[in-house]
């Protein structure tokens, strides 16, 4: 009698342990703008679903939708005179881009431009809160309110700007580049360098944060064009630059570009790097519609351009809003192929650069529940890297319409 009884007290004290355990890690996740290591801004792995295929990461819907309101500023943020909370959802749909913050498990957001949006606020899509969520790092600056193309705003931060594939992310700086785009509010394409220390704008200072932005004065400035596309070598430690005309590579430790090579017809689009092959490989934009360069030591650089294959001819589609031209792209570490979201559906395009050929995986049956709507008719702007991939926790991220929420994917076990 006397054992059981001992052994139904430490079941009892066991479970009261657990359930205290659970309390407190519950209220310290449920405690707005609490994340792991709020310090140095590293957060611990989160709690998503495993198993594979879309999941809906509720509540995180930039314009707000049903289940959450806008983390944009409100209009007359600051007297400032400028529609922020009506216009802040061009910062997806309008030719945007963002990069993945694999440190921190978080996808960033910035852009806006033309006459689409002048606010220049950063958000994160923060993959490690409880539920995950989409919040504004920082205040925007006061836009710019003259029809001129104006680079820096008054409080010397960037103007916004379509960033079209122009924004990534170097590691070893633990900063995001930006080089050019399509200027608010005039639309003309500046061609400077900025870049933005991470470190500046964590989810424990949101939205408050003092974003800190440097703008670069590199030599040999590539040319002032829409389209920017852009790739991090993780092999060189570089990045590669498509300014239309001419193949570039950025050293963000010696600050400097340098012309690699001429290119041919090759206008938008989206880049991505292939580090197994050590390719540079660009979708749509080029002609014809296929291109890769390999950066190997000693290659000449020069531009290849293999027939698109009839099993990758559903990439290339129109078929979403009259999305085509900005798919979404991510090198897949595991698999090593380029995976690609061709602006809408529920079919990935899985591109091996050993052939050249496609293979496809299909995840859901119904389009706003088991897999993503497609990308926003109201600009027809493209995915860019707002799909792109965190290799810590082996799942595809996509933000694709301010009005909706985001989603991950899970394509293996």
């Amino acid at each position: 009698m006397k054992k059981y009884i001992c052994t139904l007290v430490s079941v009892i004290l066991v479970a009261l342990c657990a359930h205290t355990l659970r309390s407190a890690t519950r209220k310290m996740f449920d405690t707005p703008g609490s994340i792991a290591k709020q310090e140095s801004g590293e957060v611990t792995v989160p709690d998503l679903i495993t198993s594979p295929g879309w999941h809906k990461l509720v509540g995180t819907a930039l314009k707000g939708g049903p289940e959450n309101a806008s983390p944009c500023p409100p209009n007359n943020f600051g007297n400032y005179g400028y529609r922020y909370a009506d216009d802040c959802g061009a910062l997806i749909n309008a030719w945007n881009s963002a990069i993945a913050d694999p440190q921190r498990n978080r996808l960033i957001l910035w852009g806006g431009g033309h006459a689409d949006y002048g606010g220049n606020e950063i958000y994160s899509l923060e993959l490690s809160r409880h539920p995950p969520a989409l919040i504004r790092l920082n205040p925007p600056s006061p836009a710019n309110s003259t029809n001129a193309c104006v680079e820096t705003l008054s409080d010397g931060r960037p103007n916004s700007r379509h960033t079209y594939d122009a924004l990534a992310y170097f590691p070893n700086q633990d900063e995001m580049f930006s080089f050019g785009g399509s200027l608010n509010h005039c639309g003309f394409a500046g061609n400077a360098t900025w870049t933005l220390q991470l470190s500046s704008v964590l989810a424990s200072c949101a939205p408050n944060c003092t974003a800190n932005w440097a703008k670069q004065n590199p030599k040999n400035i590539p040319t002032a064009n829409y389209g920017i596309t852009t790739a991090y070598d993780t092999v060189h430690d570089i990045l590669w630059l498509n300014d239309d005309s001419t193949l570039w590579s950025y050293d963000p430790v010696a600050n400097q570009f340098t012309k690699r090579a001429n290119l041919v017809s090759c206008y938008h689009g989206t880049a991505v790097f292939d580090p197994a092959d050590q390719y540079l490989i660009h979708l749509d934009g080029c002609a014809p519609r296929l291109s890769y360069w390999s950066t190997a030591a000693k290659s000449d650089l020069s531009q290849k351009n293999p027939p698109v294959d009839a099993s990758c001819a559903g990439l290339f589609s129109s078929s979403y809003n009259g999305n085509s031209g900005y798919p979404g792209v991510a090198w897949d570490p595991i698999d090593k192929v380029v995976v690609a979201y061709p602006n809408g559906g529920n079919v990935l395009y899985l591109l091996n650069p050993k052939t050249w050929t496609c293979t496809t995986e299909t995840f859901g049956s119904k389009q706003g529940v088991d897999y993503p709507q497609d990308d926003a008719a109201t600009e027809g702007g493209g995915t860019f890297k707002h799909f792109n991939y965190f290799t810590k926790l082996d799942v595809y991220v996509l933000c694709n319409d301010s009005r909706f929420d985001c989603w991950y994917l899970r394509r293996r076990k």
